[in-house]
């Protein structure tokens, strides 16, 4: 298996849920790329900053 040894700057949340809202394992993953120091690239129409359930 390859993995690179470079970290993504990027993270793109590039999915259209018919509630518009972050499941809880999509909020998980979310989250750790920011603690990665991630830029979050959001396509949904909430805003993750707004999100209560963030632990970041």
């Amino acid at each position: 298996m390859f993995c690179s040894e470079q970290k993504p700057d990027d993270f793109i949340l590039g999915i259209t849920p018919a509630d518009a809202s972050l499941k809880l394992t999509e909020r998980e993953v979310t989250t750790q790329a920011m603690k990665f120091g991630m830029d979050i690239i959001n396509t949904l129409q909430e805003f993750l900053t707004d999100d209560k359930a963030r632990n970041v």
